[in-house]
């Protein structure tokens, strides 16, 4: 129990939550198409993107302060939102999606791998480093004296500056400093992103989708292998060959809506989702009354991962190409929408700010166990939105619209 309760607070730190300031199309504005590219922004995306960082708003700020109290109304909040960790997982498959259709696109481009790194950097490495650089300055001033939980952390500084502490975090079985720790997600992503264009480029369109569906089929047996042969379970939670199932499925789901006839399938066939998604959610429910529905659990690495990321991409489908409009209504939310256009910020801002206000006022880590903890949390909430909102206004947009300068050119014959 005692170990159980300390993973369960560790993985509390941890999440995904990589924003792309992107721009996305359909082509043709009255039936979709197989191209996803781009040119225009797809607002559908973007309030997958906000679904995604509120799920992990709700784990971090919502199941993991509450108490565990069994047969109050509260510890069954807290049980509701146990699944909500797995925002991590649908920011995965939606980020291989959307890099992936890029990188499938402009595969023959001849500045190909130029232009998309330069693209990455641009949106990813100025407020990482940024945020950093804070954390180092606050160091070297004290505040790990003041907070020492907050910058609480067995990893070396290097490693977050070369995106490795997941390895670290893996050996340690812990997600490092509240201040850092969700950071572990960002170090897959960029670990995922320096093989995949090479895959891509590599391997031919036609073979594509086959060799996808095999590394897929890989990384269950990744974790199985490092749930036996690794001293804690967190390796197969923060291991880029451990979750880049989750990321492959996006990239599969990218191939799989630029074959000629698959958006017609998908609708023809939407009743047939809507009974997968059905039966996805009823084996996570079964693992979660099983005690095997948490990141570090058996039946979650074995299954539940895969599960998971099946359930998000048709999400993802449906989102963009569904013939229902109950089912498109929910992507249309405005402010889901502009939730997710700041959630690369929100995700890095967002524990920092929430241990910072609960360690000032009450000297301890958050928790929601009363009213007056409750408006902290709250206070936090809103202070995290506006950072973040400043932080794309007056910085990313900037970096982002730099990036977009940089574009890809058709191979010469």
């Amino acid at each position: 129990m005692v170990r159980k309760n300390r993973v369960e607070r560790v993985t509390c730190l941890g999440a995904s939550a990589v924003e792309f300031g992107g721009k996305y199309m359909m082509t043709n504005a009255s039936e979709p198409t197989t191209t996803v590219s781009l040119a225009t922004r797809l607002p559908e995306l973007d309030a997958v993107r906000g679904l995604a960082i509120v799920l992990v708003l709700l784990w971090h700020y919502g199941a993991c302060q509450l108490e565990h109290n069994p047969g109050t109304a509260l510890n069954f909040i807290r049980q509701a939102l146990g699944i909500c960790w797995s925002g991590v997982d649908l920011f995965f498959v939606l980020s291989g999606f959307l890099i992936g259709g890029i990188l499938i696109e402009n595969r023959e481009s001849r500045n190909y791998f130029r232009v998309f790194y330069l693209r990455r950097a641009c949106r990813i490495f100025p407020l990482y480093y940024g945020w950093l650089a804070i954390a180092g300055v606050l160091f070297a001033l004290g505040w790990h004296h003041r907070v020492p939980t907050l910058f609480a952390d067995r990893t070396p500084f290097w490693s977050y500056l070369t995106y490795t502490q997941n390895f670290f975090y893996a050996g340690q079985g812990t997600l490092g400093s509240p201040w850092l720790g969700v950071t572990w997600s960002l170090a897959v992503e960029e670990q995922f992103y320096l093989l995949l264009p090479l895959f891509v480029r590599v391997v031919s369109a036609e073979r594509l989708p086959y060799w996808l569906v095999w590394l897929v089929l890989a990384a269950p047996v990744f974790r199985l292998c490092f749930w036996y042969f690794m001293p804690n379970q967190g390796a197969g939670f923060v291991l880029l060959p451990c979750r880049w199932d989750s990321l492959l499925m996006g990239v599969l789901g990218a191939s799989l809506v630029r074959k000629p006839g698959f958006i017609h399938a998908v609708r023809r066939n939407e009743r047939f989702l809507y009974i997968l998604l059905g039966v996805i959610a009823a084996g996570v429910t079964i693992l979660r009354v099983t005690k095997q529905g948490y990141p570090w659990s058996f039946g979650t690495q074995m299954m539940g991962f895969l599960w998971l990321a099946v359930f998000y991409l048709v999400i993802i489908i449906l989102s963009l190409y569904s013939g229902s409009h109950w089912m498109k209504r929910p992507f249309r939310v405005g402010w889901l929408q502009r939730i997710g256009g700041i959630s690369y910020a929100v995700y890095l801002f967002h524990q920092p700010v929430s241990w910072l206000f609960h360690q000032l006022l009450w000297k301890d880590e958050p928790r929601l166990t009363t009213l007056p903890r409750f408006a902290t949390t709250c206070c936090a909430l809103a202070c995290t939105l506006l950072l973040a909102s400043v932080s794309w206004r007056v910085f990313e947009s900037k970096c982002v619209s730099w990036g977009r300068g940089f574009t890809y050119r058709a191979r010469v014959p």
